[in-house]
This record gives structure tokens, C-alpha cells and sequence, in this order.
């Protein structure tokens, strides 16, 4: 039986306005009621569109993208030419319990790109967890994605590449306890709007 080796990207967003206040004021600009669902600032939008020759030379067959607004819009202009649905997928949101991290109704996500999204794995109600997420619950649910992306790329055998907008703390658990165990006390996390690859081997 031939190897297949597929790509994942992932991505971090851009640089979001609440990204901005912390390192002005610390973690308690996390919480601050203006920065619900942070969108990206200008910078951000910039370090989106950066990424258009890295997505045309590496052009993806399957897009992924956290429910919260800035994975969205870092989506849009980071790939370009993308015809088919891109898949928003609640779980692969970045830990639940700040205000920063409290995404918009489902109705108002289209409206944050010209793409054509998949929202069936976006819950009606808005995901919410007081006190914060734990690492463990982020797992859980990350690992949970990943077992439905396993089970459509066994099926869909045209997909060879596979791009994932999402977020740092969600990254930093999947990579150090699930990705990359083996160097978990070196990682270093991902910058706003940095691509990491991923290769899988699906029989």
C-alpha cells in the first residue's frame, strides 16, 4: 500500500487589538469587556497579506480556522483564490474563559470574509468556561478535531495539504503534549502569523 504524506500547516493569527493592551497592561486586558472576540489591528492585517506567496507556493487543499474573528480574518487575507468551503471549528478555539476569547454569535462569522464557510462544527450557543479552560480540556478537544481530520483524510484521498488558522495557547498544548512530546521543554511558541509544518504519513 503507497505512503501518503500530507502537510499540515499551522498558523497563528495576526496580531489582534487584545494582543496590543497586553503588552501595555498585562493579563487583565484578557478580561476587559472591549477586547471581546479581538479583531486584528492594522499590523495584523498586514502580516496576514505576508502570507499570500507562502499559500501560493503552498497552496492548500483544506482550510481549518478557529471560530474566533481574528483566525477568520487572518484566513481571508492570508489565502487567496480559495474556492472551496473553509471549515470553522469551535475546537480548535484558544482557551475558553477570557473575554478576548468569547467569539461572536454564529450569524455574524460570514460576514468576517468573501470565503464560503462551513459552520457545522460552530455551536449555536457561544462556547464559554468559567473558571478558565484547563490545559486538559484544551487537549480534549484539540485531539478530538484532530481524529475527524485523520477520518476525512483517509477518505478524501485528494487532499495533500491542509491549513489551520488557530491560536497559541491551543498550539503550545497540542504541540508539547500531542504533536511533538519529545521536545517539550524546548518549545518555543509561535509568533502572530508564523507557519509551522506538520507531516503525516497516512497509509
Amino acid at each position: 500500500m503507497m505512503t501518503r504524506i500530507i502537510s499540515l500547516f499551522f498558523i497563528r493569527h495576526g496580531q489582534g487589538y487584545h494582543n496590543i493592551a497586553y503588552q501595555l497592561f498585562g493579563e487583565s486586558s484578557f478580561r476587559d469587556e472591549q477586547h471581546i472576540d479581538a479583531k486584528l489591528t492594522d499590523h495584523g492585517i498586514e502580516q496576514a497579506k505576508n502570507l499570500q506567496q507562502y499559500f501560493i507556493d503552498n497552496k492548500p487543499d483544506l482550510i481549518y480556522s478557529s471560530s474566533l474573528s481574528r483566525c477568520i480574518q487572518t484566513m481571508e487575507y492570508a489565502i487567496v483564490n480559495h474556492t472551496k468551503e473553509v471549515i470553522v471549528d469551535d475546537r480548535i478555539m484558544e482557551r475558553r474563559g477570557d473575554v478576548c476569547n468569547k467569539r461572536s454569535n454564529k450569524s455574524e462569522l460570514q460576514k468576517l470574509t468573501y470565503k464560503k464557510l462551513n459552520l457545522d462544527m460552530v455551536s449555536e450557543s457561544i462556547p464559554w468556561t468559567i473558571p478558565r479552560e484547563s490545559n486538559e480540556r484544551i487537549l480534549e478537544r484539540g485531539i478530538k478535531w484532530f481524529d475527524d481530520l485523520s477520518i476525512l483524510l483517509q477518505k478524501d484521498k485528494s487532499i495533500s495539504k491542509v491549513a489551520v488558522f488557530t491560536h497559541c495557547e491551543f498550539l503550545e498544548i497540542m504541540y508539547t503534549r500531542y504533536f511533538d512530546k519529545e521536545h517539550n521543554e524546548t518549545y518555543k511558541g509561535f509568533d502572530n502569523c508564523e507557519v509551522r509544518e506538520v507531516r503525516l504519513s497516512i497509509e
